[in-house]
């Protein structure tokens, strides 16, 4: 079972990404990994509620994104950044909790 996030946390992780137009994108490719590859190859909401990557309201919306990012190597207009930094921010927790497990999977395999 996942550790509790801590509030304090969840708002400076929300105050980076409000901030810092890397750590958005860095937010948006990590919450899109935390998708089904189901979700990501259909680009929508397919209604598997396991509680990792975005809300059905914003499924389609940010994979679309995020695809399009990518295909031009993550160069993202003044709009776009906008809207990630915005968007973003209420993924603050799944963000932290991903970055804690790529540590407890490093040390693993370590």
């Amino acid at each position: 079972m996942a550790a509790k996030v801590d509030e304090l946390e969840v708002r400076r992780v929300k105050r980076a990404i409000s901030r810092n137009s890397r750590f958005a994108l860095h937010a948006l490719r990590t919450i899109y990994a935390r998708c089904t590859l189901r979700e990501q190859i259909a680009g929508r909401d397919l209604g598997e509620r396991d509680g990792r990557g975005f809300t059905p309201f914003e499924m389609g919306r940010m994979i679309g994104l995020h695809d399009r990012l990518a295909a031009r190597g993550w160069a993202a207009t003044p709009d776009e950044l906008d809207e990630v930094r915005g968007r973003m921010q209420k993924y603050a927790a799944q963000v932290i909790a991903a970055s804690r497990e790529a540590r407890t999977e490093g040390r693993r395999g370590a």
